[in-house]
Formats: C-alpha cells, sequence, structure tokens
C-alpha cells in the first residue's frame, strides 16, 4: 500500500476524526472519507478499515461480563486472583487430583455472545494442547462446570518479560538473543503443528525460576492447514471459509496493535510470519527498551506508523547493538511477507551465528 505517498499528518487526522465519530456511535462511512481525497482512495480507504476494526474491538472488550469461578471449583481449588484483562482473567488454583498448583484462565463473554464465541474458545484449547515444548506452557485441561468455561495450564512461576523492559536498565545483548532464539524455536515447534500465537508480546512470555523463557497464552492461536509460498500466509482449505472467517470477525481483531503485523492490522490472514514480526517487534523492545512503533500514544498514530513506517535501526537508540542484530530485527519486522524470515527456524539460525561470532570474538 502506498501509504508515504499521502501525508502521514493528514491521515492521522482523517483517523482520529474518523474514530472519534466512531466512539460516538454515528457510523461513519469510510467511502465517503476516502471520497473527499481523490487519488489517495486506496489508502485512506485501506487505513480506515484498520482503525474500524481496532475501534469494534475495544468496543467488545469494554464491557465484558464473566463469572467468577467459586473458591471449591470440582477438582481445583481457587487460591488467588494471577491477573485480569479484557479477555478474561486467570487464577492460581490448587488441583486436588494430581496435587499440583496450576493457572485457570477463565474467558470473559458477553451475554448475547455468538456461539461460535465457544466453538473457537475450546478449538483455540485444542490447538495449545498438542503442543509439547520446554519453552511452551503446557494446557492440561479444558471444560465447563456450573456454567463456567476455563482452560487449566501449567502454573509458571517467574517474571514475565516485559518486567524486563520496564526496568532501569536493559538486558545485556546475547541474553536478549538467547532469549529471542528459544522462543523461536518454540514457535516454530507451534508452527510444525499447524498453530499460529497471533498475540505475541512481553506480556505472554515469562522467564521463569530456571531463566526459561515460556511461551505463554496460546489464547488467539489459530490452527491452519497450509501456506502460501507466495505470502506465507496461512491458507484454510475450506473453500468457503466460513466457521474462519466467523470466529475471525467476532473477535473484530486479535493481537495488541503495538506488536502486529501490517497484514494482521489490514484484516487479512495471518501466518507463521506474522509470529515471526511480532518476535521482531519484541526482540526490538527488547534491545532498545522501547517499542519500534510507538506513535503518539494514540491508536491511530500506532496503525500508521505499523503500516507505514519502516523498521528503525535499534543501534541509534543502543549503540553496542552490532549491524548483524539490526538486520536481523530488520527482517524480522519487513512489511512485506515475503521479505521476512522463511520460518522461526532460520531466524533462530541467524541468532545463532551472531551468538557464535560474539563467543568467537571473546575468546579471541
Amino acid at each position: 500500500m502506498p501509504q508515504n505517498a499521502f501525508n502521514e499528518d493528514l491521515l492521522n487526522q482523517l483517523g482520529e476524526e474518523f474514530a472519534q465519530q466512531v466512539r460516538s456511535g454515528l457510523n461513519p462511512s469510510i467511502d465517503d472519507f476516502a471520497q473527499r481525497h481523490p487519488g489517495h482512495q486506496e489508502e485512506v480507504r485501506d487505513f480506515l478499515e484498520s482503525i474500524e476494526m481496532l475501534e469494534d474491538m475495544k468496543k467488545q472488550m469494554a464491557d465484558p461480563t464473566s463469572e467468577s469461578p467459586p473458591k471449591h471449583f470440582g477438582r481445583y481449588t481457587i487460591e488467588r486472583t494471577l491477573g485480569e484483562g479484557g479477555m478474561g482473567a486467570v487464577y492460581l488454583a490448587h488441583d486436588s487430583q494430581l496435587d499440583r498448583k496450576v493457572a485457570i484462565k477463565v474467558p470473559k463473554f458477553k451475554e448475547n455472545s455468538d456461539p461460535t464465541l465457544m466453538e473457537r474458545f475450546y478449538r483455540e484449547a485444542r490447538s495449545a494442547a498438542t503442543l509439547q515444548h520446554p519453552n511452551i506452557c503446557p494446557v492440561y485441561d479444558v471444560g465447563e462446570m456450573d456454567g463456567i468455561h476455563y482452560i487449566s495450564m501449567a502454573f509458571i512461576e517467574g517474571r514475565p518479560l516485559s518486567d524486563y523492559i520496564k526496568s532501569s536498565k536493559a538486558p545485556p545483548i546475547n541474553s536478549i538473543l538467547r532469549i529471542i532464539r528459544k522462543v523461536a524455536l518454540a514457535l516454530q515447534e507451534a508452527h510444525d503443528h499447524g498453530v499460529i500465537h497471533r498475540d505475541l508480546k512481553p506480556a505472554n512470555i515469562m522467564i521463569s525460576r530456571r531463566n526459561e523463557p515460556i511461551v505463554m497464552d496460546f489464547g488467539l492461536a489459530r490452527q491452519f492447514d497450509d501456506v502460501d509460498d507466495t505470502t506465507g500466509n496461512a491458507v484454510e482449505l475450506d473453500p468457503e471459509q466460513t466457521v474462519e472467517a466467523r470466529l475471525t470477525q467476532h473477535g473484530t481483531l486479535l493481537g495488541s496493535p503495538g506488536y502486529m503485523a501490517p497484514e494482521q492490522l489490514q484484516g487479512q490472514s495471518s501466518g507463521p510470519v506474522s509470529d515471526i514480526y511480532a518476535l521482531g517487534v519484541v526482540m526490538y523492545e527488547l534491545l532498545t527498551q522501547q517499542l519500534p512503533f510507538p506513535g503518539n500514544g494514540t491508536l491511530v498514530s500506532v496503525v500508521s506508523s505499523v503500516l507505514a513506517d519502516p523498521p528503525p535501526d535499534a543501534s541509534r537508540i543502543r549503540s553496542e547493538v552490532d549491524p548483524a542484530i539490526v538486520e536481523i530485527v530488520r527482517k524480522a519486522m519487513a512489511k512485506k511477507v515475503r521479505d521476512r524470515f522463511e520460518s522461526m527456524q532460520a531466524l533462530a539460525m541467524a541468532l545463532t551465528r551472531v551468538l557464535k561470532s560474539s563467543s568467537s570474538s571473546s575468546a579471541a
């Protein structure tokens, strides 16, 4: 999309105006906005469609409802709340049958939610349960008790990767490379089993007490059947694609905008390369302690920057970042899917080469 052919400030102003009308319940017409700018209608339309999807997602998450599980929840005894967000709540519990601590995730649904949302919930749980890797949080159980739907998974003691970004001191570069390499190999395992994460971010990666990164919350995960060699995107083998279309539309736009690839923000199919992009964002953020596309604090500016701006150079913020590392981040975050690493394995191999080179230099 030739978005940099259009004045970015003007595009942001249009986005803010459009978003404000959406929030006010005015149901603005994207076509009307696009027609105000002859010669740039396609890029205006594409941009506003992304804003519309994100605003719809925010609206659906603004007032979700969920029941808290009772203290004694079947075989589980709820001990405390671990966290709560727009998509659900997570509780620390004790599994009396296996005598171990677990994390119980309870999703939030509106009372009038379409039944396909529940279908997606169980499908995601089944997808995550197929994954067995030391750097992926295992799923133990999924079900319903007293009308409350839940997923039971391993309780990982440690700190989220986001804590290290918030720290006053950035992690050592080689430590970052090792973490990203292990996460890449874990996600390669997921991709090999046809599962895409779709919401990879520092808050969804725990550093365990053994200093191992554990990829959490495949709650937006999706199974795919094949990959288009020309785009790297997932391809549904069902010719009508009706089930996947419904499940995606009800979530509107799944993921966290600052970590989402351009194709996700444009509402296109997301495949393994979308996870590669997100991991590139995480790597950049660990290196620099800031997002590559922070915008000016508004959702519109973030979307505009992700869609239009080239990946920034981490060495301009942290001078000791080697050019080879800058290139890895740039390639992972390429706008066009064909320009990214072909797989998580390829990304991990590139990181391995840099780590070996660093070790050789230190030994010399």
